[in-house]
């Protein structure tokens, strides 16, 4: 078996089967376990939903959603629902049932329950949802793109301009980027460590803080530094990432600015990129907590093309020294069929 990184993250599929192979070849570099865990849902729950939707909105249910519901629906190994911080079958008062059948009760839910049906002007229903913290995740109804997501937080919901089969594939290759960190040899971040001679898989994670001005109108500065850094260390736009736009719009698309939502609420669309010259990628977030905060991973065997583009983002930020890490894997550690360029050997 060969796998390149570079085919995985730059080449969009072209059906629901190729996104549901990638995400498997994802999952599988360092944690297959997690592939052999996947349940699906029940199809007689996924045939109700169907219906539901039809009948209601007059759409066929999203044929990525659709695919994840028939794989993994009921226990998904912690791909998404890890990110919706619920296991799928302990879903709030959803417990014992599947994503499906979840995404049935939620639509028409029993008397005096939690659960709030979205604003009548964005056309929406939710897949997931959690009642306390009043946050979830939902699919347009009336976008042309059939898995547009929608995101409820607090009293209101928001477009996203994402897409479920982005978000799937984003939470695997999340998970590629974070299983060395907890696993490999802790490095220090000076000049001689990147000029050793070291090879091998390696993890560098870090957090900084961003100019004041970068929460001006429509977060352009930050947007402008996402494309800035593309062009000074030679990055190309994985498929998956949801651009440099960010996530939070009102009901007619417009992005909200921050004084509409607060800090602790706005943040910024995932962005990811890869080197296709050295086998290195970058995911970046921008976060607003207390001010704006940059955290973003380098996933890399080229310790130099590493050390430059950490440095670039440094350049522009404040580091945060008690959120950093370096770390390299150790040839066990590593698969021997994973190569991050056509001719890595």
């Amino acid at each position: 078996m060969q796998m390149d990184l570079r085919t995985l993250l730059t080449k969009p599929p072209r059906t629901d089967a190729e996104l549901l192979r990638g995400i498997r070849q994802c999952v599988s570099i360092f944690e297959p376990e997690r592939v052999q865990a996947w349940k699906p849902a029940p199809e007689e729950d996924i045939q109700n939903l169907e219906r539901l939707i039809r009948q209601t909105f007059g759409r066929e249910l999203p044929s990525s959603f659709k695919m994840y519901l028939q794989q993994m629906g009921e226990e998904d190994g912690g791909l998404l629902s890890k990110s919706l911080d619920y296991s799928l079958g302990d879903w709030n008062y959803f417990k014992g049932r599947n994503l499906a059948r979840g995404a049935v009760r939620a639509l028409n839910p029993p008397a005096r329950s939690f659960i709030r049906k979205p604003p009548p002007e964005v056309p929406s229903w939710f897949f997931f949802y959690a009642p306390l913290m009043e946050t979830g995740w939902g699919f347009s109804a009336v976008s042309e793109v059939s898995d547009e997501l929608v995101k409820a937080d607090g009293r209101q919901l928001f477009r996203t301009h994402d897409t479920f089969s982005r978000l799937l594939f984003f939470c695997a290759y999340q998970g590629m980027m974070n299983w060395p960190v907890g696993r490999g040899m802790a490095l220090k971040y000076k000049a001689d460590t990147f000029t050793s001679g070291l090879s091998g898989v390696h993890v560098l994670r870090a957090e900084a803080r961003c100019p004041e001005e970068w929460l001006g109108p429509g977060y352009r500065l930050a947007e402008a530094f996402c494309r800035e850094l593309e062009e000074q260390c030679s990055l190309s736009e994985c498929w998956f990432s949801s651009g440099k736009c960010f996530c939070y719009f009102d009901g007619e698309g417009r992005p909200l600015e921050p004084d509409n939502r607060g800090y602790e609420e706005a943040h910024f669309v995932h962005y990811a990129g890869f080197h296709t010259g050295c086998g290195l990628t970058v995911c970046i977030n921008f976060v607003l907590e207390y001010g704006p905060v940059l955290t973003f991973h380098i996933f890399s065997e080229d310790l130099c093309a590493t050390k430059q583009l950490a440095d670039a983002i440094f350049q522009r930020t404040e580091r945060t020294e008690d959120r950093f890490s370096f770390t390299m894997l150790n040839d066990g550690l590593l698969p021997a069929w994973l190569r991050f360029c056509p001719d890595w050997s």
